[in-house]
């Protein structure tokens, strides 16, 4: 029988980054629009801004839950919408 060849890194990273945008927009992370992300060997960096604490924990679920995915460097901001903001401030 002969050796399989192997995918390339960049190929299995670029898979991997496709599998977390798919499960994230199945899900309906609003944070997706503001998230950077970044994959190499098996691990994920993540980058950006969530509208909720809700929001970012929602996001490294779905992440850790990825065939592939080792480590996960968390890096998302919770940033509340500024009419939440606003509306706080003023009835405080």
């Amino acid at each position: 029988m002969s050796p399989t060849p192997r995918e390339p890194v960049d190929a299995i990273s670029a898979d991997i980054k496709c599998r977390i945008i798919n499960m994230l927009w199945q899900r309906g992370v609003s944070c997706l629009k503001n998230l950077d992300m970044e994959v190499t060997n098996g691990t994920v960096k993540l980058r950006g801004t969530a509208p909720s604490f809700y929001e970012r924990q929602l996001c490294l679920t779905c992440v850790q839950h990825i065939p592939g995915v080792f480590q996960i460097v968390d890096d998302i901001k919770v940033e509340w919408p500024a009419e939440l903001t606003s509306t706080s401030a003023t009835t405080a």
